[in-house]
């Protein structure tokens, strides 16, 4: 068995936490639609900015035990994801959206969760355990219609702080998990053997 890989999970959230604790830094990092064109770094760090500390306890929760996960499933797919779902979900915020400043790790804890789920069907369903896979199967049905109940509302589940939700990020979490799970094997992410 491998040994399991703490550290980039453990020192991503111990970064958000630190920013979290700073206002100065807060702002330096958050993704604002009227920073200058060349602070482009909000791209990625506004997703590690939160609006406060209930909005950072589900979000880092979230990502610290997903995270741990896919990161010792699959390292390569786990750091494509933590990049490539705040750009996007920027890029889609800043054109796309009323949204005038964005904080959170929610689309990125969304995109790990379709990961993980779909990964575990793969392998479940290879090994012929169709329960637990039926079992992962209803979780992404879950995700899936928590994200349509967040859409046609507005309200969230989870969290009750007054800040406007921003479902595009969601949506993009969910999109880019799915689409990195189908491709992975053709863009030669290859698994470890944590868990078969």
């Amino acid at each position: 068995m491998k040994k399991i890989n703490f550290f980039p999970v453990l020192l991503i959230s111990a970064v958000t936490v630190l920013i979290f604790l700073s206002g100065s830094l807060t702002e330096l990092f958050e993704l604002n639609k009227y920073c200058e064109w060349w602070q482009v770094w909000r791209l990625i760090t506004g997703h590690f900015t939160h609006w406060g500390a209930e909005h950072l306890f589900y979000d880092l929760g979230m990502f610290t035990v997903l995270g741990l996960i896919c990161v010792n499933i699959n390292r390569k797919a786990f750091y494509i994801l933590i990049f490539v779902i705040p750009f996007i979900s920027s890029l889609i915020i800043l054109n796309f959206s009323g949204i005038t400043c964005y904080r959170g790790l929610s689309g990125i804890d969304t995109g790990l969760f379709t990961f993980l789920s779909l990964e575990l069907i793969r392998r479940f369903i290879k090994n012929k355990k169709y329960i637990p896979a039926g079992t992962a199967v209803l979780a992404v049905t879950m995700l899936l219609l928590k994200t349509c109940y967040e859409a046609s509302t507005g309200n969230m589940i989870f969290v009750s702080e007054g800040f406007t939700l921003c479902i595009s990020a969601h949506l993009t979490g969910i999109v880019c998990g799915f689409f990195i799970q189908t491709l992975k094997n053709f863009i030669n992410i290859y698994p470890s053997k944590i868990i078969k």
